[in-house]
């Protein structure tokens, strides 16, 4: 059986086409990186890729799919080495944990606990509890109750399939707390 040639050149043109639109939705790449990782992708992918190299919109879809998760990438990578403060997913699981109170009872419990030694509850945990509500609001309704229903309200989760969704959740979520304190640097 004998491979479907492929039009590089043409697939370039259309890679760099593309690249252009999600380097104007994402700030934090540049075109020319974008084209690169679509056809870096194309290639490792080049025997899925030869049967509908022809397809124009089917390859428009690729690429626009594989510049996404390329930019994504890029964006985590920033966040992590940008020098700013960075939230774990466990630093979200408990900042989940504190939405079980109001807000005016998690203030009143605000230094009630502490001693010359230790601090129990501190206003780096308000603002993680700030930033956990602010992201929680921006995940998808699926991680949104998963998250809410476990963490906040201790109930057990019941399926394998949830149980990953909410491990899922919990990183999503420490993704937009990360997001949110960089929107307040950069705005």
């Amino acid at each position: 059986m004998q491979e479907n040639p492929i039009d590089w050149g043409h697939l370039a043109d259309l890679a760099g086409k593309v690249a252009c639109v999600v380097a104007e939705r994402w700030h934090i790449v540049e075109a020319d990186d974008v084209k690169q990782a679509m056809l870096e992708h194309a290639l490792r992918e080049r025997k899925n890729i030869a049967p509908v190299a022809d397809n124009e919109r089917l390859m428009r879809k690729i690429f626009y799919t594989a510049g996404q998760r390329y930019a994504a990438r890029e964006r985590v990578y920033r966040d992590l080495m940008d020098s700013e403060y960075f939230y774990t997913a466990d630093e979200a699981r408990n900042a989940l944990k504190l939405l079980i109170y109001t807000t005016d009872e998690f203030a009143n419990m605000i230094g009630k606990k502490d001693t010359l030694n230790h601090c129990e509850i501190t206003d780096n945990l308000h603002t993680a509890r700030m930033e956990a509500e602010a992201g929680l609001k921006k995940l998808n309704d699926r991680y949104q109750k998963l998250l809410m229903a476990h963490y906040v309200y201790g109930l057990p989760i019941g399926s394998e399939a949830d149980k990953k969704a909410c491990h899922r959740g919990v990183i999503a979520l420490s993704y937009e707390m990360n997001r949110s304190i960089r929107r307040k640097v950069h705005a």
